[in-house]
């Protein structure tokens, strides 16, 4: 979609964006991409050499991914956020990589260096083209039609949107737009600034939509400066566990307060396990290409694995190996305000207004990043997971044969964990900290 001139009503903005959703709406079955947002301009792969560039650049954005997920936490956890936290590094990511394309000299080169960009030695860095590249390569796994599920599972759900909302005052360049449209399908829309409370109802209608309405609020009126850009993305996720849990008796979990009863869940099966340094990993598959990757540090060491932690470093490839997971049911939700924590990791000159450069947006100057809004919630039971996220960056301006079994792991969450959930590529869609769980009451 071109940039349009004209100031979009409320309901002409709805409209357009229900029209947009049902348009690229792709759903599949194991390895979805249910891809509103992606579907104009990407191309199926015409031979298998195409599909392998696909996924050995989807896997270098997994490193970074990876890297920025730890970092972000880290960020967040040193800007007070100690408690229960649930996040999307990729929306986050990909939304700084849509500012990314509208900056420029130092500007640029900061992003670059919070989002982790240049740090895949050896390896073409990864690159705005990359992104596009992981969409191409979920919207080829969305042609593989698998001949059955495992029993009462669903196929995965992983949709994912992105939009820039610019005021008709803004300047906006239609070289950047295009470039947005072309690598994240991200169409630009013009709207009335002046009437901020419009704009919030559109913005939050869109991210409704494109979260299949768990996350319906992400701004407020006082959000929409008076002039400028906002870039939205959006990711919805729904799995079911390849095997499903048992959900089981309470067991009392040793969290940041009073140990208190949670329900539970219990599954034992062969895991790719790992013991890490003051802890323990386990990998969680869901039907499709996704997993959960579950980080269960000692008693005490919570705040050492934390700082440690590097998800590149922890191999998955070791053999499924026996192992009783036993973890709570929980639901998490956070509304963040990331301009501080994204200032901690690194990110300044983007947020000022006398240095900020995104002159390939828009000539029209001071323009800079004056908020980062980011909304995210999950729920995980003994069936699997539904999680969905979006940020707003608005801008002013097996054992051998014959041998006995080996006796099974006891991985027991019954003390704050960490978790990521992630593509097979290793991109890291989600990640959260579970210090007092709190059960789900969605259906």
């Amino acid at each position: 979609m071109s940039v349009t001139t004209a100031t979009r009503s409320r309901a002409d903005g709805v409209a357009c964006v229900y029209k947009m959703g049902m348009r690229n709406l792709l759903l599949g079955a194991v390895g979805v991409m249910a891809a509103s947002g992606f579907a104009p301009g990407l191309t199926m792969p015409s031979s298998p050499a195409e599909v392998s560039q696909q996924k050995e650049s989807a896997e270098r954005l997994g490193v970074v991914s990876s890297e920025f997920a730890t970092d972000l936490l880290r960020a967040l956890r040193a800007d007070g956020q100690k408690g229960n936290l649930f996040f999307s590094p990729s929306s986050i990511h990909a939304a700084l990589a849509m500012a990314r394309v509208g900056a420029s000299e130092a500007t640029r080169d900061e992003l670059s260096n919070v989002m982790g960009i240049h740090k895949v030695a050896g390896k073409p860095s990864v690159t705005d083209e990359s992104f596009r590249s992981f969409a191409e390569l979920l919207k080829t796994e969305a042609t593989i039609k698998p001949e059955w599920l495992p029993e009462n599972a669903q196929p995965l759900a992983l949709t994912q949107a992105a939009a820039l909302w610019a005021s008709a005052d803004s300047g906006m360049k239609p070289e950047a737009s295009k470039t947005l449209e072309h690598v994240f399908t991200s169409p630009t829309e013009m709207m009335n600034f002046a009437k901020p409370k419009k704009v919030a109802e559109t913005i939050n209608d869109w991210a409704s939509v494109h979260t299949r309405k768990r996350i319906t609020h992400v701004v407020d009126a006082g959000d929409i400066p008076p002039s400028g850009l906002i870039l939205t993305t959006a990711i919805y996720f729904k799995a079911s566990w390849w095997k499903q849990f048992d959900r089981t008796h309470d067991m009392m979990f040793n969290g940041a307060g009073t140990p208190r009863q949670v329900t539970t869940m219990m599954n034992e099966r062969n895991y790719p396990y790992a013991k890490i340094k003051d802890g323990q990993v386990v990998w969680l598959p869901y039907v499709g290409q996704a997993e959960m990757m579950v980080v269960l540090p000692d008693e005490g060491k919570f705040e050492q694995v934390v700082t440690e932690l590097n998800l590149n470093e922890i191999k998955k490839g070791h053999p499924g190996v026996p192992v009783i997971v036993t973890m709570p049911l929980f639901s998490l939700s956070s509304n963040l305000q990331l301009k501080s924590s994204l200032a901690k990791m690194g990110l300044s000159t983007a947020m000022d207004p006398s240095a900020a450069d995104f002159t390939n947006f828009t000539d029209v100057k001071p323009t800079y990043i004056d908020k980062v809004i980011h909304v995210a919630n999950c729920d995980v039971d003994e069936k699997g997971t539904e999680a969905a996220a979006v940020t707003a960056v608005i801008a002013v301006t097996g054992a051998p044969a014959q041998q006995e079994p080996p006796r099974p792991i006891r991985f027991t969450a019954d003390r704050p964990f960490v978790f990521f959930i992630r593509h097979s590529s290793g991109v890291v869609l989600f990640g959260g900290v579970v210090q007092e769980p709190i059960a789900p009451t969605r259906k």
